[in-house]
């Protein structure tokens, strides 16, 4: 085989490699189950918060169709619809969470530091954020355990 048939073939893989992301069934189990949790809540909570923003419930509700297509992304060893998707849906409704109740959002101040609520979706908030940073703390795992191992083989290819 010549010389650049070999380095197509080395990309290809390469490019095989990044866009599947294999984990073990017990972090991938985790991660799926945590997402899902995660996108039901939202689920659970729309309507509530429809009412009193429309833009919150649809956010929630757009919260919950990431969950799902990253729990099938995650299901399928997919790096950007599984993890990455995941991250931004977790991440990004914690983040949303804490500046609604740290700051405010636009015809949303009334929850500035009401961190329990008086009905079912808020009394969600804090369930919800813990569920997110669990799928967070795994998702850091498993990245970072993933990068290791490919360093590391990255650099035994490397020395020979």
């Amino acid at each position: 085989m010549s010389r650049i048939a070999q380095r197509v073939s080395s990309v290809e893989k390469d490019s095989h490699q990044i866009s599947t992301f294999e984990v073990s069934k017990a972090f991938k189990l985790a991660a799926i189950l945590l997402i899902l949790a995660c996108g039901l809540i939202h689920l659970i909570g729309a309507p509530e918060h429809y009412e009193e923003a429309p833009y919150i419930g649809v956010l929630f509700l757009a919260n919950f169709i990431a969950a799902l297509v990253a729990a099938v992304g995650l299901y399928k060893n997919r790096l950007w619809a599984g993890w990455g998707l995941g991250v931004l849906a977790a991440g990004g409704a914690a983040v949303i969470f804490l500046v609604s109740r740290l700051i405010g959002l636009p015809a949303y101040e009334e929850h500035v530091g009401m961190w329990f609520g008086d009905s079912l979706a808020e009394y969600l908030g804090i369930p919800s954020l813990i569920v997110e940073a669990c799928f967070l703390a795994v998702a850091v795992v498993v990245v970072v355990t993933r990068f290791r191992q490919v360093g590391l083989r990255g650099d035994e290819q490397g020395r020979r």
